[in-house]
């Protein structure tokens, strides 16, 4: 059992650093390339200002909201991430467990290491997103799926069109990153359930290549009653594009910084994003990822546009730090200090969260010469 004494999300990294074998370690934490958008993920958050306002009684924050009329407790949900069965035993049902338990969504991986019913009894009334790669797969391969995910209680389906080949790592190819020999992909769609490094890393050529275009999106939403949100958007064009193609939200990612490098930072990607989403009039929801670790990182996201954010690794730290029972310490944790975030500043919802509440630093800086 871990007896570090927990009181921030990095604690739940040091662990995790701490405890995993040096291959699956590298494969959870390491950017993209020279990791320069990796780090840029959690810098921009800093480069953002809040600007608090007093006086207003707030009382006890309301945190609940809602995503594709779904309601949520909180703005704070769980993304897709693979291969949990390398963080702990439980795998994707200890993450799903844990985000029923916090009334919030969980997104499954395309690349689980448990079967969708498994993970589907977990989370048996909670709220159950399902992502979504092509990588390769045929139609026939791909509405099968979809089917299942339908069957089994998934509301919405998270196409993820930023990854038509895997980046380099270079943890991963000196480290020669296998998939353990106990596991395998679940409910990979694109063939393969496995792979193993032998010169290099194992992800290398996993995929079969080959982008897919707008028409592809228009192909999904017409063989699903699921509404389709496009995951991976990292400019105003690609979001105008998504919205006019019939996307239901909008989700501004660049991986973690897990593939392209030298993107910008997740934060910067969402504000360019919320500008040319506005010049046009759309009211599409926004989602975004990537560095968010603090309850005021959640809070300037919202106030620069997101519905809500979605969280990746430090949902896999908490699962190697207790299982179930780690991953809900990370959500209530966030939930906290968004909490707290959200009296200081004086917003008693989230809808309180307004654009001004935020300012980068330079526009700050300049506005007080």
């Amino acid at each position: 059992m871990a007896n570090t004494r927990i009181v921030s999300l990095k604690d739940f990294e040091d662990y995790a650093a701490r405890t995993l074998p040096v291959s699956e370690w590298g494969y959870i934490n390491t950017g993209g390339g020279a990791g320069v958008t990796q780090l840029r993920n959690e810098k921009c958050f800093r480069e953002y200002l809040i600007r608090p306002r007093v006086m207003y009684p707030v009382g006890i924050p309301d945190l609940s909201t809602s995503l594709l009329g779904q309601q949520v407790s909180m703005p704070i949900c769980v993304g897709p991430t693979a291969s949990h069965g390398i963080a702990h035993e439980s795998g994707e049902i200890g993450t799903a467990g844990a985000a029923y338990k916090s009334k919030t969504v969980y997104c499954m991986s395309n690349m689980s290491t448990t079967p969708i019913q498994d993970v589907s009894k977990a989370n048996a009334s909670g709220i159950r997103w399902f992502q979504l790669y092509q990588l390769g797969a045929t139609q026939t391969e791909l509405i099968k799926r979809i089917r299942v995910v339908e069957d089994h209680g998934y509301t919405a389906i998270a196409l993820t069109v930023d990854v038509p080949v895997y980046g380099i790592r270079y943890a991963d190819e000196r480290n020669n990153f296998s998939l353990p020999s106990h596991l395998e992909l679940a409910f990979h769609v694109g063939g393969k359930t496995t792979f193993k490094g032998e010169k290099g890393s194992g992800l290398s050529g996993f995929t079969t290549g080959g982008s897919i275009g707008w028409d592809f999106l228009d192909w999904l939403i017409s063989i699903t009653r699921l509404p389709i949100v496009v995951k991976g958007i990292c400019t105003p064009e690609d979001a105008i594009l998504a919205v006019k193609h019939g996307a239901s939200a909008v989700w501004v990612s660049n991986h973690g910084g897990r593939h392209l490098d030298a993107v910008p930072g997740s934060l910067d990607l969402l504000c360019d994003v919320m500008r040319g989403l506005e010049r046009v009039g759309s009211r599409v929801e926004v989602y975004m990822d990537g560095g968010v670790r603090y309850g005021t990182d959640v809070l300037k996201a919202l106030a620069l546009g997101a519905r809500a954010v979605f969280i990746g690794q430090p949902v896999i730290w908490g699962l190697c730090y207790k299982g179930e029972e780690g991953v809900h310490m990370v959500l209530e944790l966030l939930r906290e200090e968004l909490r707290l975030a959200m009296i200081l500043a004086g917003c008693k919802n989230v809808h309180d969260i307004a654009k001004g509440l935020v300012v980068h630093k330079s526009e700050y800086l300049n506005s007080k010469l």
